[in-house]
């Protein structure tokens, strides 16, 4: 028992260190390039790139129903026992993936074709943003087509293998985008053409994965089955209109923006916004460690044990966000100064302040959503986002036209619709997905307030004895923030039970009650 907690322990610290790494390589990448392409191409050409994946983040929506259960369905049967059934799902959910990028292929090329009509797009660089667009639309293609590769990493609970993939391909991604900027002219369909590039690289490991990881999973035309197709999309088509809602909230943002306000006011939006869906990554990334164990305890009915492993992960989530996050709040500004010396970085900081305040109360909330996909109950938490999203495109529109709020009102619109829907409404149904109390998770989200109330005033102590006027500055104030927060939280917020797990979580070690 004893060796098999060690385990558990182990691989989750082992892929939350993985992850973490990634993530770092991910987000480094991208802060990296971002100013690159603003000196060398101006704020618009940024705005263009996110759009580009805003409008391949819409297409995924045709395959999430699909492939956003597969995971659950195939691992469940897998790790039951049942490789016949693992299979079945297996083939099912590739050959569906093959027929989808057939279809996907006719609107992505329309789409391409006809893009200065459907945005406002400057005529001088229209042919540029038209090669981004079909790069990247391809890009997301050969991801759709070849996605089943990736579930064995998932099945065997060794995300870290994934992980160090990600991290090679952001490398190859960093190494060609430099390249191409050195050796040639720069241009936006460099961009993306390095993605499709090391999505490329991605794809062929996950096959070499696949292979080593779970020999006998393969694609068998016999195995095809539209009752577990049916079976799989009819639970996945709430994380469809769920997803379609968290569109409407993050991703319409950029196209109204372009549409109404021009396509300048679109790149210092999407400037603006990378810290906030940093954030989210983040957030994403570490919840996503805890999902094998989760569901391991859901198909052995350790439904207790889960619940308790749920409210750890809340904490463990909880901790780590808050240390960007006050960073933000606290040096954002300073950042912004550094990082894009050409845009107003005042305007840049408060834009991103207003996007991120809810996080100050939902910062640990990501793991409950987890609860939703294992247990099946999708639904509920579906309607309220995609309801959500329609209140904020129709109120985002209202507030741009009547009044001079401009994109103030963008940022800040999707802040307090997230934050009403998770504190009144996420939080008690996904404890009653699991037989709790409706009141179960709040102690845990509230535990976070006071901590981060200290936090921030010893991070606005700092920032009035050490001043930042360069990077190395930054660097070091960011350092002192961020084991301020982890001290502050460790005396604060843990309990003396949560202390040992989280010294356990880390070093990987049981500790003795």
């Amino acid at each position: 028992m004893l060796n098999n907690k060690l385990n558990k322990n182990a691989m989750i610290a082992i892929n939350l260190l993985a992850s973490l790494i990634a993530l770092v390589a991910g987000i480094g990448l991208n802060f990296i390039l971002a100013p690159i392409i603003v000196e060398n191409l101006g704020v618009e050409a940024n705005g263009f790139v996110q759009l580009a994946n805003n409008f391949v983040m819409f297409a995924n929506l045709i395959t999430i129903a699909l492939n956003s259960m597969a995971g659950r369905f195939i691992s469940i049967a897998y790790q039951r026992g049942e490789f016949g059934k693992a299979q079945g799902y297996y083939s099912t959910i590739s050959f569906a993936n093959w027929i989808i990028t057939i279809i996907i292929l006719i609107p992505f090329s329309i789409i391409t074709y006809y893009l200065d009509t459907i945005l406002e797009v400057p005529k001088d660089i229209l042919s540029d943003v038209q090669l981004l667009f079909g790069f990247i639309f391809i890009n997301f293609l050969i991801l759709t087509l070849l996605s089943t590769w990736g579930v064995a990493t998932f099945i065997t609970n060794k995300l870290y293998l994934q992980s160090l993939n990600t991290i090679c391909s952001q490398l190859i991604r960093l190494l060609l985008t430099f390249g191409l900027f050195v050796l040639y002219e720069p241009t936006l369909h460099f961009i993306g053409l390095a993605i499709l590039i090391s999505t490329i690289y991605v794809c062929l490991m996950n096959y070499i994965y696949k292979i080593k990881l779970t020999p006998d999973l393969k694609y068998k035309k016999s195995k095809l089955s539209f009752n577990k197709f049916k079976e799989v999309t009819s639970s996945g088509i709430w994380n469809t209109i769920q997803t379609a809602g968290f569109l409407m909230l993050t991703a319409v943002d950029l196209l109204v923006v372009n549409l109404l306000l021009g396509p300048h006011a679109m790149g210092v939006l999407s400037i603006a916004k990378l810290l906030p869906t940093t954030m989210l990554t983040i957030s994403g990334t570490i919840n996503s460690i805890f999902i094998p164990n989760f569901l391991n305890l859901y198909a052995s009915n350790k439904i207790s044990e889960l619940g308790k492993e749920v409210k750890q992960s809340m904490k463990i989530v909880g901790i780590l966000l808050m240390v960007p996050l006050t960073c933000i709040f606290i040096f954002g500004q300073d950042f912004y100064r550094l990082w894009v010396p050409t845009e107003d970085a005042s305007l840049l900081y408060y834009l991103t302040s207003v996007s991120i305040l809810n996080m100050i109360f939902t910062s640990s909330i990501s793991p409950m959503f987890n609860l939703f996909t294992i247990t099946n109950k999708l639904k509920f938490n579906a309607i309220l986002i995609i309801v959500s999203g329609f209140l904020n495109i129709i109120l985002m529109i209202l507030l741009i036209k009547y009044t001079d709020l401009g994109i103030y009102a963008v940022a800040g619109l999707s802040t307090i619709i997230n934050l009403i829907r998770n504190l009144c409404f996420i939080a008690p149904y996904s404890a009653k997905c699991i037989g709790l109390k409706w009141y179960a998770f709040y102690p845990k989200i509230i535990s976070f307030i006071i901590p981060f109330g200290v936090v921030m005033i010893l991070g606005y102590l700092l920032k009035n004895i050490y001043h930042v006027y360069n990077w190395f500055d930054f660097f070091i104030v960011t350092v002192l923030m961020s084991l301020i927060t982890f001290i502050v939280n460790y005396f604060i917020a843990l309990t003396k039970h949560e202390k040992k797990l989280f010294l356990n979580f880390f070093w990987g070690k049981i500790i003795r009650r």
